[in-house]
Parts: C-alpha cells; structure tokens; sequence
C-alpha cells in the first residue's frame, strides 16, 4: 500500500452501515455526525434520481415512503434487471461513505 492511500472496510447492512478506514497502517472507525454507524437506507428521487442517504434520506422518506430503500443490498439482490434504483442507491451509500472517511483522514476522494 504506497503511503497516504485510503483504504475502506465497509459493511453495508439491512438496517445499518459501518466503515473503518486504513491509512499507513493505522485503521479506525469512521464516524457519522458522531456515530460509528448510519441508516442504511436511501431515498431516490423519482424525477430526478439524485439519491439521498443518512439523516436526508430518512426525511424525505416521510413524504415520500415509496421512493425510500430502506435496505439497498436486499433490494439490489431482489431488483428486477431493469430496475436501476437499487444500485444507485448501494453507490449513493458507498459514495457516501467514502467522502466521510476522506474528510476525516484529510485526503481527496476521489484521487
């Protein structure tokens, strides 16, 4: 591993996500607003497609619960090949985490 390189372990769950991070060596949890994991789910919106995770997720699922994947990896493995709202919310929560992790560790993403 060349030096500074970011390194995630991420555990996409039913209910939860979690992610520890590894630079030169050293690997520690990433944190979410405080938090060692996050909501999994993630919202889509229907006209635009633009995704929604975390806490912003969970807040448009309010008004609009048909648009929300509560568990992204169970509905990708269950998603008919036509539909493409499961993969981008698995990117949008992998997307997610991955700017996290940067911002703590203090590197670019993507390079």
């Amino acid at each position: 591993m060349a030096t500074g390189d970011l390194h995630l372990s991420v555990h996409l769950g039913a209910r939860w996500t979690a992610a520890v991070a590894t630079v030169d060596g050293r690997t520690w949890p990433v944190t979410f607003d405080g938090q060692t994991r996050l909501p999994s789910g993630v919202w889509i919106d229907q006209q635009s497609g633009s995704a929604s995770t975390a806490a912003g997720g969970t807040v448009a699922a309010v008004t609009a619960s048909h648009a929300y994947l509560a568990d992204p990896m169970a509905a990708l493995r269950n998603a008919a090949e036509a539909d493409v709202r499961p993969a981008a919310a698995v990117s949008a929560m992998l997307a997610h985490v991955a700017n996290i992790a940067s911002l703590q560790v203090g590197t670019r993403w993507p390079r």
